[in-house]
């Protein structure tokens, strides 16, 4: 079995790609924190290439933007390639199967990261604890 499972942040914005056969795709990295700081205590951030395709890649393009928070899952696998001075090279890349958004969508232009103290959408009202039956 092989299967890979990460949350983190993009790195930047995705950028819809087509290969010569139409197939839509998507290439990204994600910023993964470790568990466990370094030995001077300094957090360590592990970057992850990542690869959609289809539709799966056109959500990603249209809906994800640098700094959100994602949960992928998907298999890892190798590509191998030359670069300009035609040394082979082996990359690792997540090739994404799920995705969920973790990030919260914003009410109104209102994110909860930029409430500021007013964590409730106007349409929302807060509850007053003292008139709840229990």
């Amino acid at each position: 079995m092989n299967r890979t499972e990460l949350i983190g942040n993009v790195t930047k914005d995705i950028e819809l790609n087509t290969t010569s056969t139409k197939v839509n795709y998507c290439n990204f990295s994600l910023a993964v924190r470790r568990r466990y700081p370094d030995k001077d205590g300094n957090e360590i951030v592990d970057f992850h290439n990542c690869a959609a395709f289809s539709k799966l890649a056109e959500n990603l393009a249209k809906y994800v933007k640098k700094g959100n928070k994602l949960f992928v899952a998907g298999e890892l696998i190798y590509d191998t390639y030359e670069n300009k001075e035609g040394t082979k090279k082996t990359i690792a890349k997540i090739m994404v199967e799920q995705v969920e958004f973790l990030t919260p969508k914003s009410v109104n232009g209102v994110t909860p990261e930029s409430a500021e103290g007013n964590p409730c959408p106007e349409e929302l009202t807060p509850i007053d604890d003292d008139s709840l039956p229990f």
